[in-house]
């Protein structure tokens, strides 16, 4: 930092924060420790510090003096022993304003009247910025060099007045006619009068193929779907019956197609008819037989004539 004095008072601000980066205040000057050199050398000048507000602090101190022609170094440290001030250096140029006086400088202030952005540079871009906008105003260049048909002049909008608008929004007003007509007697009539529990009530004639899925079907759907249709245990139950229809089927078969004797060996005293399953040996039927006062047992030839067998 420069300073453009010849001795007299100088200042630099520092902010303080404790160890959980929150701003320290309260603090005076004999809170800190601090240093002033002068060209490398320890100075006894007197350094204060001011708190301004939200830990932030005003550092002071007094310059030396310099004659013309010199320039000094000042370097003034302020440390605390607790806490850590930002900004606790600051490292200075005091010069005496009488060396700047008739010496063409090639530092801060040439840069700034020369370098790429100085005053110079910037007077030749204003420059050129006046000559382009009044181009644009110029008659043949900038904006008017545009042809007229592209323009929105008077002349453009009274050609579209005779021309093509009237037709254009005598169009756009039988289409807007057509649309009202849409959306207020064709649409109306094909769409509910009124919300049903604020939803639209309606009867699908039609449904897409593997448009429905088992998620979109209510449990009392499926069991109207069901109603009247053979379920798991009526199917079992109607095979079980038909089972039952074709064995007696195939017994009467037996009975009356099948072969039968009259066993007299199995036991003499009383004889017995047996049936034979139908076009085989296997026994299916037999019964003892009883003369027809149901007590007295046929066991030969005799008791059988005029008999009837039980």
């Amino acid at each position: 930092m420069r300073l453009a004095i010849g001795g007299g008072t100088a200042r630099f601000d520092i902010e303080v924060y404790d160890s959980a980066d929150v701003e320290v205040t309260g603090l005076v000057t004999g809170n800190f420790t601090k240093y002033l050199t002068i060209d490398g050398v320890t100075d006894a000048g007197t350094v204060t510090v001011t708190e301004i507000a939200n830990g932030r602090y005003t550092v002071t101190f007094t310059a030396p003096a310099v004659t013309a022609g010199n320039v000094k170094y000042v370097r003034c440290r302020v440390l605390h022993a607790t806490h850590a001030p930002r900004g606790f250096a600051e490292d200075f140029e005091v010069y005496n304003v009488n060396v700047l006086s008739g010496v063409t400088q090639t530092g801060d202030t040439y840069a700034l009247a020369n370098g790429a952005n100085g005053f110079v540079a910037t007077k030749v871009d204003t420059a050129a910025i006046l000559v382009d906008t009044a181009v644009i105003g110029a008659t043949g260049g900038g904006l008017t060099s545009l042809a007229q048909a592209s323009v929105c002049t008077e002349a453009r909008l009274a050609e579209l007045d005779a021309a093509n608008l009237p037709t254009d929004v005598a169009a756009v007003k039988s289409d807007t006619a057509a649309i009202l007509v849409d959306t207020g007697t064709t649409l109306d009539g094909r769409i509910p009068a009124a919300l049903v529990s604020g939803r639209m009530d309606a009867s699908v004639g039609a449904v897409a193929a593997d448009a429905l899925t088992a998620a979109a079907l209510a449990a009392d759907a499926v069991t109207e779907i069901q109603a009247g249709l053979a379920t798991a245990a009526a199917l079992t139950t109607a095979a079980a019956s038909a089972a039952t229809a074709a064995t007696k089927a195939t017994l009467a078969a037996d009975i009356l197609e099948g072969d039968e004797e009259i066993d007299k060996t199995t036991d003499a005293t009383q004889w017995q008819q047996v049936v034979y399953t139908k076009s085989t040996s296997t026994e299916l039927v037999r019964k003892k037989l009883w003369k027809s006062d149901g007590t007295t047992k046929i066991a030969s030839d005799d008791d059988i004539v005029g008999e009837r067998t039980e």
